[in-house]
């Protein structure tokens, strides 16, 4: 239970006051679409392919048009320069479609990076995931279910939101790279004279799916925007019945971490059992003492580490090694350990736990008072929103 509510109120939290959920969607779709749209990739090799067949048909179709022309006596100069024209232009969008889709993908990708890149985001809680699941675990199993209950609704309408975001995000993604491998014969008829022919038609439907993500950040932004003004604006506060907004209560959350000794020992025993028999094996180890007696020595030293400075990092990075266990907090750039202003080596996040006070703080300001009126009526208004991008997208680029 404590980890089902734990993912309630995470989820809540990060889809209403975070990008973090949606932007980590985005870098999903956007690398699954770059890696699809490589050169060399299984689209490309579909493109290559439909190439030839575009081409073909670009032929019968000049012939056909040329023909037609030629069998009503429109023998100008001008109207053969017109059709040879047309019939250039799309031997080059049949030759380069692909390129073409891919650019057009790139355009809207970028603005969806630039978005988030000059948002000013507010970090997640997700790497506090273990840490708050055990804070939970603290307040005793009435409150438990007290606070299931009080978030079901919250939870359920950020659920769907989510779920709504992702589908169109999917679909998005599989009609690019339908689209892109496609596009030569999409765009091989370009002998229409119209305007609005399947060519133009085409390029602008694929732009407007490649923007639809952009929008689609540019409405989540808002939402959230407005989520946060709902929590620390002084009308909104008040109805709310709660004078701290949701980032104070957030931040006292996370400043009362303190070490969780319990979790720590209980999965250092773990991994030495996890060892097996090689505990009591007399094997000679690399500093002269016996296997069973370096692992003694590591279960002691990271069950209640003492204050590790960074000259003696590489002795509990031995340690760690040992037992196969990460206890400290690494960069993952160099491996190295993480360090607080004090010089200390950080314990990893899933060793802590926060003050009961402080989580059930936090829980009550996320979503107590009227405040599932605020979360369902932006979760309706999020939703139609991102059901409407689409033809917002459309209405920008003119289809």
């Amino acid at each position: 239970m404590d980890h089902f509510i734990a993912s309630m109120y995470l989820l809540i939290y990060n889809s209403m006051y975070s990008l973090d959920g949606i932007q980590k969607i985005l870098t999903t779709y956007s690398d699954a679409i770059s890696d699809t749209l490589a050169d060399g990739g299984p689209m490309h090799s579909v493109y290559v392919q439909l190439r030839v067949i575009a081409l073909g048909m670009l032929a019968v179709y000049f012939v056909i048009s040329f023909g037609t022309r030629m069998a009503g006596m429109e023998t100008s100069p001008k109207v053969i320069f017109k059709t040879l024209i047309q019939y250039f232009v799309g031997f080059v969008l049949a030759m380069y479609s692909f390129e073409i889709v891919r650019l057009l993908f790139w355009l809207g990708d970028s603005m969806t990076s630039l978005l988030i890149k000059n948002t000013a985001t507010v970090a997640s809680l997700s790497s506090y995931t273990t840490a708050f699941e055990e804070s939970i675990d603290d307040i005793g199993l009435i409150k438990e279910i007290q606070y299931m209950f009080n978030g079901l609704i919250p939870y359920v309408a950020c659920l769907a939101t989510d779920v709504a975001i992702i589908y169109v995000v999917v679909t998005r993604v599989l009609r690019i790279c339908v689209c892109a491998a496609a596009s030569p014969i999409a765009i091989a008829n370009c002998f229409e004279g119209s305007r609005r022919s399947d060519a133009a038609r085409f390029l602008k439907k694929t732009f407007a799916m490649s923007l639809q993500c952009s929008v689609i950040m540019l409405i989540v932004l808002a939402v959230t925007n407005i989520a946060g003004y709902m929590t620390s604006g002084d009308v909104y506060s008040d109805a709310g019945q709660t004078s701290q907004t949701i980032e104070d209560a957030k931040k006292d959350m996370i400043n009362s971490q303190k070490r969780n000794k319990s979790k720590l020992k209980k999965d250092v025993a773990a991994a030495v059992d996890k060892l097996g028999y090689s505990a009591f094996d007399n094997v000679q180890s690399a500093n002269g003492l016996t296997l069973k007696s370096d692992i003694a020595t590591a279960k002691r030293k990271l069950s209640n580490p003492n204050r590790v400075t960074k000259d003696m990092e590489e002795e509990y990075k031995k340690y760690e090694k040992t037992l196969g266990i990460q206890v400290f907090a690494s960069n993952k750039a160099n491996a190295s350990y993480k360090y607080s202003k004090k010089g200390y080596a950080k314990i990893a996040n899933e060793y802590k736990t926060f003050e009961k006070d402080k989580t059930i703080a936090f829980m009550d300001t996320l979503i107590g008072g009227p405040k599932l009126i605020y979360f369902l009526l932006l979760c309706m208004i999020k939703i139609g929103l991102i059901k409407q991008s689409m033809s917002l997208c459309n209405t920008i680029v003119g289809v």
